[in-house]
């Protein structure tokens, strides 16, 4: 059970990161906003909702596990099913990821904040 908290937790974390880089880079450039619903349409069924990485052949799963979300996916259905699965995933990549993008968020927004006051 504490596996399935602790992929949530992570995939919420880097869930919300992105939130925020994504809006900080909004109030940028009116461009992310025009090309982040087609790119969120494709990045859903790539998130690893859809499907199990072990099922792919090894050169598709090496690609997949690119996407941070397939990571803490495939960390919940390790807590889920247990030894029955298989899972596939990277802790430390997801963490590293995670940070990444939320010390660029934050930076981003601090731009974003710096911008609206001189306005």
């Amino acid at each position: 059970m504490l596996t399935i908290v602790f992929a949530w937790t992570l995939l919420s974390l880097f869930g919300a990161a992105l939130a925020f880089l994504l809006g900080a880079l909004n109030e940028r450039s009116e461009l992310v906003e025009k090309f982040w619903h087609p790119v969120s349409y494709i990045l859903f069924p790539l998130s690893g909702a859809a499907f199990s990485v072990d099922a792919l052949p090894l050169g598709a799963q090496k690609a997949v596990l690119w996407i941070p979300m397939v990571n803490a996916v495939e960390m919940v259905r390790e807590g889920y099913f247990g030894s029955q699965y298989r899972a596939h995933y990277d802790l430390p990549y997801l963490v590293i990821i995670t940070l990444i993008v939320a010390l660029l968020a934050l930076i981003f927004t601090r731009l974003a904040a710096q911008d609206l006051k001189q306005e």
